[in-house]
């Protein structure tokens, strides 16, 4: 870097006579390559089965339909009306849900690169560094993952790019229609805190960018900090206006410290050792190992500006997260940028006619030092392999669902977990009608529903002494004249207590089988 110290972020480009049109259709180009093959067919985890549950029951009952309230609603109501607006359009067809919701995030992630590559360009002042960073970003595992199935993470950081880069425009202040850029800036960030709230906890890049620009115009900083409060108060009042005054698990501040409380879990060297899975493996293991490297090498050199980059975008978001128990790597995705950058700058420092080359480097190190896995809290570097064990696991899970929900009896009690949202699912998507009554709290959730003359009780059983919970669910809801079924427990020992158990194939063998395929591909 030929500016080390304090301040200055403009580097010498290697490439500067790179074309920027042809770099950003390349890495189009590559993008829709890297995603969109590998999209899957169906729903792609669990949340994302409560939130076609909550659009389904949205388009049949209303904005306070008795599932309202199955996902977080009040994070994603711009989300759930972009969806309830597609499926609308093909007469509220269902079965077309998973699509929308898959491709979505493809055609987002693809779009990505665009103001990516032209935000890292402006602060940086490098084509290499942006085009290495952004080539880095489409590999990325939890990035890549995020692109191959239906959330809400990878639209808002669409967006919240989008809004980052009018809000560069606005600093910039030497061109027509500066306020009009500030304006779509926080009309961006608007977008992006309704498709998934939690995207604010990124929002100290914002102050960040105008103190490393050296903005010293106090009326675009005071219109700029303007711009910000009046994002979060459009926030709230359209929040409201779109989902209604549902009274949901984060919708106030006291409903949020309640919902963390609940997610927090005890510090210990175990939970440390969980939580820090999550975020390692979505960076990647070779990123995450060379991004601590960075960190520290910048902090030797007092590159304040590289440091408070990083710091302002990603900090908040991975202290929050990692302190929530059940921590999930498309959590940490709008972290993952910085990161990227970071190490990019780095490589760029030490050698920079091989930045690209160790950056494709790092992309295959990532692959090879993280087995394959259809896990999405554990996204694996080998993107590829784990993209088809993810497609045979939802095939699995919607399988599985459809066998639970067309068991032969008029009263069925299904004992899960985190399958149950699959079995919702097929149930409302499928029947023409249907009632449902959400018994208990989203996560913790009890529901009854009415559909195709059956009568389902969706039980969540907790997986520390399932016996003991399923025993205290047959008597708190009085189940013993229903058929009880489960995909993820064995349920043999309810014979011994009369009562009418049916036989399915429980997920464990999947997992099984799953081991297998990874020792045989190692």
């Amino acid at each position: 870097m030929s500016n080390a110290g304090k301040g200055e972020l403009r580097i010498k480009d290697s490439a500067s006579k790179w074309n920027d049109p042809f770099i950003l259709i390349t890495l189009l180009i590559v993008s829709i390559i890297a995603h969109f093959p590998f999209v899957i067919e169906g729903i792609g985890e669990p949340d994302s089965a409560r939130i076609a549950a909550v659009v389904i029951d949205r388009i049949t009952h209303g904005t306070y339909g008795p599932l309202a309230g199955y996902y977080f609603t009040d994070t994603i109501p711009l989300y759930i009306e972009y969806l309830t607006f597609f499926i609308r359009l093909t007469h509220n067809n269902f079965t077309y849900l998973p699509m929308i919701m898959n491709y979505s995030n493809a055609f987002f992630a693809t779009m990505c690169v665009v103001p990516a590559y032209l935000i890292i360009k402006w602060i940086f002042n490098n084509s290499t560094i942006a085009f290495c960073s952004v080539i880095a970003l489409v590999f990325n595992p939890s990035f890549f993952q995020a692109s191959t199935y239906g959330t809400p993470h990878l639209i808002a950081f669409f967006f919240f790019l989008v809004s980052l880069y009018f809000f560069i425009l606005w600093i910039e202040g030497n061109r027509r229609f500066k306020y009009l850029m500030l304006l779509l800036s926080c009309l961006s960030l608007l977008i992006t805190m309704l498709i998934k709230t939690p995207i604010v906890l990124a929002g100290g890049i914002y102050p960040a960018l105008l103190y490393i620009k050296k903005v010293r115009d106090k009326k675009k900083i005071v219109f700029s900090v303007l711009s910000l409060i009046s994002a979060f108060a459009l926030f709230l009042v359209t929040r409201n206006q779109l989902i209604g005054s549902l009274n949901t698990e984060t919708a106030s501040i006291g409903s949020l410290i309640s919902w963390f409380k609940y997610f927090f879990g005890s510090v210990s060297l175990g939970f440390i050792m969980r939580q820090i899975k999550p975020p390692v493996l979505g960076l990647g293991v070779v990123t995450s190992v060379l991004g601590l490297i960075s960190f520290f090498y910048f902090i030797l050199k007092r590159r304040v500006n590289v440091l408070l980059f990083v710091v302002s975008w990603s900090a908040l978001s991975y202290f929050f997260w990692f302190f929530v128990y059940g921590n999930n790597t498309r959590h940490f995705m709008i972290g993952v940028l910085p990161v990227i950058v970071m190490i990019v700058i780095f490589l760029y420092d030490k050698a920079p006619k091989l930045t690209l080359l160790l950056t494709i480097a790092i992309i295959f190190g990532n692959a090879v030092t993280t087995l394959p896995s259809p896990a999405t809290n554990y996204t694996s570097g080998n993107l590829f392999k784990s993209s088809e064990m993810h497609k045979s696991r939802v095939k699995l899970y919607h399988d599985l669902a459809k066998e639970l929900v067309n068991v032969t009896a008029d009263k069925v009690a299904v004992m899960g977990r985190f399958h149950n949202p699959y079995v919702v699912y097929e149930i409302v998507s499928s029947a023409p009608t249907y009632d449902a009554k959400l018994l208990t709290s989203v996560r913790s959730s009890f529901i009854r529903i009415t559909a195709n003359d059956k009568e389902y009780m969706i039980c969540y059983i907790d997986k520390t002494d399932p016996e003991a919970a399923i025993e205290k669910a047959l008597k708190l809801y009085n189940l013993y004249d229903y058929t009880i079924v489960s995909a993820t427990y064995d349920l043999q020992w309810l014979r011994q207590q009369d009562v009418k158990v049916m036989n399915t194939k429980l997920l464990d063998d999947y997992y099984s089988d799953s081991l297998k395929d990874i020792l045989s591909f190692l």
